[in-house]
């Protein structure tokens, strides 16, 4: 439905039938994530007076207690959607596009919390490393208290410097059931690393610069370590660094110019 809905846009349809189209897939996958309890035990929500803040706490609420990246990483995919079709300038197509943006952080925190636990438990790579039923009774608040061991970053540097460990890539690269970012649960890649490309740009459109972060590391591991794509992976990084130079992080563009290849930079890049 999302695709048709694209199509729509694309063909020059009404813009009203691509937004009712795009809606509708959304409440298919949240209703989706309801119906098989793809979800962990969340505080009680307290009762608010607007539609449109109520309706986005209820949003984050299922995007932050969704234990399925799948369903995540569809739902990121349609609300950028959305935000295109909107006119980007709005409030609404903002709201879309930081809520986009909340769900590459929750693929990366589901992902990594996921290889931490089978790894703490002693799951090997490529065997389940927990039932869902046994992810929604035990691990919604004991992860929360080892959140401290974790290695999922907190801030830009750690972003911008971040490297998954080897015992979590094992895991990652080995993975049958969909629980870490890999070609399992990212199942039109294509269309992923399409849309993260789109949800960057917006995200600078709006300002949103520190918000890039988690989106180009994410570009840049689906490069590297899924697509294996040298080509892709040095767009990644040149996307990285056009970001770096919006939020002026000296240091950090240094690092990134270092790994990449001369003839990939231009004679101001190269003369820095």
């Amino acid at each position: 439905m999302s695709e048709f809905a694209e199509w729509l846009f694309i063909n020059e349809f009404p813009v009203q039938d691509c937004i009712d189209h795009l809606e509708m897939a959304l409440d298919l996958v949240l209703d989706g994530i309801k119906s098989e309890k793809l979800l962990v035990p969340s505080s009680a929500k307290k009762d608010r007076e607007n539609t449109d803040e109520r309706e986005n706490f209820e949003m984050r609420r299922l995007i932050n207690d969704c234990i399925d990246i799948r369903s995540i990483e569809t739902l990121a995919r349609l609300h950028i959607m959305i935000a295109q079709v909107l006119e980007t300038s709005s409030q609404e197509s903002e709201n879309h596009i930081l809520t986009a943006a909340y769900c590459v952080q929750k693929i990366w925190q589901n992902a990594i919390r996921n290889a931490e636990k089978a790894i703490r438990i002693g799951v090997k790579p490529g065997e389940r490393p927990f039932s869902r039923s046994e992810s929604k009774r035990k691990d919604g608040n004991k992860v929360e208290k080892q959140g401290s061991k974790s290695c999922l970053p907190t801030s830009l540097d750690q972003w911008v410097n971040f490297a998954l460990p080897e015992k979590l890539k094992e895991h990652f690269q080995n993975d049958t059931y969909g629980c870490f970012i890999s070609k399992k649960s990212l199942a039109k890649l294509e269309l992923t690393v399409h849309y993260l490309e789109t949800l960057s740009e917006l995200l600078r459109q709006h300002g949103h610069h520190a918000f890039v972060l988690p989106v180009c590391s994410l570009l840049g591991y689906i490069a590297d370590e899924i697509l294996n794509d040298k080509f892709m992976i040095v767009l990644a990084r040149l996307q990285l660094l056009d970001v770096l130079n919006d939020l002026q992080m000296g240091v950090a563009i240094s690092n990134v110019l270092k790994s990449l290849p001369c003839k990939y930079l231009s004679e101001e890049d190269k003369a820095e």
